[in-house]
């Protein structure tokens, strides 16, 4: 990453040497280095998402809080044939696209749904934000238990000393990961090894 948190060297940036905001050298110099390979500068900390959902099915309980989306997806989708229309609304699965993105086959009762959030933080009083963090919320559990620590996943943490001005640079190595997992997975259930 930028020594000065502008952007993360990802996806299409991993080439660059030099950062394309504030044009930081990407790398320890040779003469600092005394390496024959190039070190960066500045890193960033990754907690991948896919092994971390994986986890969550290890244990009978974790499995079931995992299906709260999906038991009561079956129990919407019903209220919509019954009365064309939902009483109330109180949690995200209820809401119209949520529910509309089930029927048109965008979400499955396989697939598991995350929120995704991203703030600064300040580690130290009297001081501005000087690391950001991405987290991921469990949208498959019950409202209840969401936001509690446990259900709640590391995404990234992103040391300062300023606000990254590329975010998405930042974000690039999830959906990576992920497509990647997929990817495999699809292997090894057709048998491909």
């Amino acid at each position: 990453m930028c020594p000065r948190s502008c952007m993360a060297y990802t996806g299409p940036w991993a080439t660059l040497d030099k950062c394309k905001f504030c044009d930081e050298s990407r790398y320890e110099d040779e003469v600092e280095q005394r390496r024959p390979t190039q070190r960066a500068r500045r890193q960033f900390d990754t907690y991948p998402l896919g092994p971390q959902i994986q986890a969550r099915y290890r244990s009978q309980d974790g499995a079931q809080d995992m299906r709260y989306r999906q038991s009561q997806m079956s129990r919407i989708l019903e209220e919509l044939r019954q009365s064309g229309d939902l009483d109330h609304i109180n949690d995200i699965i209820e809401g119209s696209d949520f529910w509309d993105a089930c029927q048109r086959g965008k979400i499955s009762e396989d697939d598991t749904c995350v929120l995704f959030s991203m703030d600064g933080a300040q580690l130290y009083e009297h001081k501005a934000s000087n690391c950001w963090i991405y987290i991921w919320v469990l949208v498959d559990v019950h409202p209840g238990k969401r936001y509690k620590k446990r259900y709640v996943l590391p995404g990234a943490i992103i040391p300062g000393p300023a606000k990254p001005k590329h975010f998405e640079s930042f974000l690039f190595p999830e959906p990576t990961m992920i497509c990647r997992a997929h990817f495999e997975m699809n292997f090894l259930s057709a048998g491909v090894s």
